[in-house]
């Protein structure tokens, strides 16, 4: 049940929605904890159905939130407060390899309902790191379910085959883990569905995996292999490069309207734009923001003392909280002109700020307003 916001939160939301609706895609409402983010959050969600519908509604109909915290717990607390159509987060089915399914096994759902919200939750530990691991039963059973469509896996001969391949370690739990999700990916409300991953499976394995040999060859491959060792090695290295693909056919399917990320300090390498600096985290997490006709809303008690003393700064002598900083203006300015005239208006006024004994009042007064009015655009 959402809280009814207060006069101030109302406000903050306002300024939000009116960065919006000037072009600004990205915003930072930062505030000490306990005042409320999470429902002005819930405002801004409201405001943006309300005010910006037509865009929002009109690629597929669904107004689409994205909800990022560190973990799901926090989620499944805040569901209910950010929208009054959102359904209670599954925690099994978080992993970024699941959302090709989970969004539009909620979409049927909710138009069966006749409701238009859809409300999907990712944490960067279990939906933004791919590199290590099979992943979950879960996963696995999902990937089983949707191979399971194309022709190659028609027979029962191969389809076991492939069953055998993506247990993993988890004998008791696979049987009637695959048979679900086996079953939901033939659900009748599933057709659209359907028709969208086996298009994009049936790309995404096209492609070469060694000399002419392709994606899609090479399991059909690994399902009729000797089983020895080898065999085990390379099913494992081949279950991750599944993954993966899967990862990156949910980051094409989903088109969220609206991202919300809940205290993101505490997983800033999202929005790290130093591409020198690149983790597999910040490659996933770009396509994800790529998306221009997407809105974003940060969340954070305010994260960033006005200044630094001597003894804060690293055994490196350098100013980590600057840099953060500057990392986050790269992302809140997500294009490369807005992002440069505010380093110059920065610059301009450290510069000031530096040598205040020098400068007459107009020239600090009219610097401190051109930073403020920089830092407001993009911050409520």
């Amino acid at each position: 049940m959402k809280n009814k916001p207060l006069d101030f939160q109302v406000a903050t939301a306002e300024h939000v929605l009116d960065a919006y609706k000037k072009g600004q895609r990205r915003v930072l409402v930062a505030d000490e904890a306990g005042l409320g983010k999470t429902t002005v959050a819930s405002e801004v969600v409201r405001r943006v159905k309300e005010e910006l519908a037509k865009e929002v509604l009109e690629d597929d109909g669904l107004y689409c939130i994205v909800y990022v915290c560190c973990n799901l717990q926090i989620a499944q607390q805040n569901i209910d407060t950010l929208s009054d159509d959102g359904e209670k987060v599954d925690l099994s089915q978080s992993r970024l390899s699941m959302q090709h399914f989970v969004y539009y096994h909620k979409k049927a759902k909710l138009q069966a309902k006749g409701k238009d919200t859809l409300v999907l939750s990712l944490t960067p530990a279990t939906s933004f790191q791919m590199t290590w691991g099979t992943g979950s039963v879960n996963e696995r059973a999902l990937m089983y379910a949707c191979l399971s469509l194309l022709d190659e896996f028609k027979s029962q001969e191969v389809l076991d085959s492939l069953s055998e391949l993506l247990v993993g370690f988890a004998p008791k739990a696979w049987k009637g883990m695959s048979v679900d999700y086996y079953n939901k990916v033939r659900e009748p409300n599933m057709e659209e569905y359907r028709e969208v991953i086996v298009k994009a499976m049936t790309s995404k394995l096209s492609q070469s995996f060694y000399g002419e040999e392709t994606l899609l060859q090479h399991l059909v491959n690994l399902c009729n292999a000797e089983r020895n060792q080898q065999w085990k090695n390379d099913v494992y290295d081949f279950t991750i490069k599944l993954r993966k693909m899967f990862a990156d056919i949910s980051l094409e399917i989903m088109k969220p309207d609206l991202v919300i990320m809940d205290e993101f300090q505490k997983f800033s390498s999202l929005i790290d734009t130093d591409k020198d600096a690149e983790t597999e985290e910040n490659m996933i997490a770009r396509k994800f923001f790529a998306k221009e006709d997407t809105y974003i809303l940060l969340l954070s008690a305010t994260p960033y003392k006005p200044y630094t003393t001597l003894e804060e700064l690293n055994d490196s002598n350098n100013d980590e909280q600057y840099r953060d900083f500057h990392h986050l203006m790269d992302f809140l300015n997500a294009s490369n002109e807005e992002g440069k005239k505010f380093k110059i208006i920065w610059r301009n006024y450290s510069s000031v700020l530096k040598n205040l004994d020098k400068e007459t009042d107009e020239t600090i007064c009219h610097t401190h307003q051109e930073a403020e009015s920089m830092l407001y655009n993009v911050m409520g």
